[in-house]
């Protein structure tokens, strides 16, 4: 490790110079997970933000090209057809959606809603922070609950938790950053017990990665305590667009469309119009999942001959400590790599998204010359 750095030294302070010694050196909150500088970006490989490296599909990209033309125009009736389509998809009825620009906008409209009833929000950590992290800045009760050594959810403690501070649970699932998954037998018990007391946001954004059968949306109807987030940011390719929607129990959806300023109208025209033509467009999810799967089962081989263990992943990315407690984001920053990285408990982790082939074997490259 040391004669590596050696050899790097001029390239890290270039690298620091040109990116900026805090963007490299700190450890990011989950609210900026992997931020790299936006004008050097075009030289990085970008494996920070879970983002799917070969989106948006062909499809989308058409959309977006023909409809050029309407952007001037703000997009209310092509809101009310998204909201249309998402609840015939997802076999819901009328009134049980929200859009919102990104599942980061709802998270926030939510926290409101929770603040602004008195509602105590509980939630397991280490996870993706914009929801607590938000009611903390309102204010708002907020408990954690630990995750187990292995970074997975303990639900009994959450139910306990949740039980004595009736109000709200969040969970991610699977859950970012840490790729861990809740069993869906499992989740449902959770959801029928937890429910007696309190209301359950499930924030859906890496199911595509594993299969809309693991969702539980068609739960809402059962149980009108049961808050689903999707993303079109993930899987569908279409981050830059900015789409998520929030489904959900009519009143609720209510209640929230009072609490947003512009209810479901927050979209822009391409990323609707790219929206609708991905939602149903299986074949790039299939292909997307699959090319997923292949390269991080060879990237996690690969990894393990370094001596490196990634905890289990059912989504886009990885998640293990880094060996000696390396800065390993700030060393990749010199070859021109990204990656995400989080201190817990004074031990460093890394999570990596999955990139192309190519990508990856560039990563594994650099890893293996650091720590074979």
């Amino acid at each position: 490790m040391e004669e590596y750095l050696k050899s790097n030294r001029r390239k890290w302070l270039k690298q620091i110079s040109a990116l900026g010694a805090a963007s490299i050196l700190t450890t990011p909150s989950f609210s900026n997970f992997g931020a790299y500088n936006k004008d050097i970006k075009t030289e990085f490989i970008k494996l920070s933000s879970n983002e799917n490296p070969y989106g948006p599909s062909k499809k989308a990209q058409q959309a977006i090209l023909n409809n050029m033309g309407i952007t001037n125009r703000y997009p209310f009736d092509l809101t009310h057809d998204l909201e249309d389509q998402q609840t015939t998809k997802n076999g819901l009825d009328k009134g049980m959606v929200l859009l919102g620009a990104g599942s980061s906008e709802l998270l926030q409209t939510l926290g409101h809603w929770i603040v602004s009833n008195a509602l105590r929000l509980t939630y397991s950590t280490p996870t993706f922070e914009i929801l607590p992290n938000y009611v903390k800045r309102l204010k708002g009760q907020v408990d954690s609950v630990n995750m187990t050594s292995q970074f997975e959810y303990d639900l009994e403690k959450l139910l306990v938790n949740s039980s004595r501070n009736p109000g709200v649970v969040y969970l991610v699932n699977p859950n970012n950053p840490t790729g861990t998954k809740i069993p869906k037998s499992e989740l449902l018990a959770f959801l029928k017990e937890v429910t007696k007391h309190s209301y359950l946001i499930l924030d859906e954004a890496y199911i595509e990665y594993v299969s809309d059968s693991e969702s539980l949306v068609t739960e809402i109807e059962l149980n009108p305590k049961l808050i689903v987030l999707r993303t079109f940011s993930k899987i569908y390719g279409l981050a830059g667009l900015r789409v998520g929607y929030l489904l959900g129990h009519p009143s609720l959806i209510n209640e929230l469309k009072d609490i947003s300023i512009w209810g479901s109208h927050s979209l822009n025209v391409e990323g609707i119009m790219a929206a609708r033509v991905s939602l149903n467009d299986q074949q790039f999810i299939e292909e997307s999942r699959s090319n997923n799967e292949e390269i991080k089962k060879t990237t996690i081989s690969t990894l393990k001959e370094a001596g490196i263990i990634p905890y289990q992943s059912s989504t886009n990315f990885i998640f293990f400590p880094i060996p000696n407690n390396d800065d390993l984001r700030a060393i990749l920053a010199l070859e021109k790599i990204s990656i995400g990285q989080i201190k817990i408990k004074e031990t460093n982790y890394a999570r990596v998204t999955i990139g192309t082939s190519h990508e990856m074997k560039i990563l594994i490259k650099h890893i293996s010359k650091i720590y074979t």
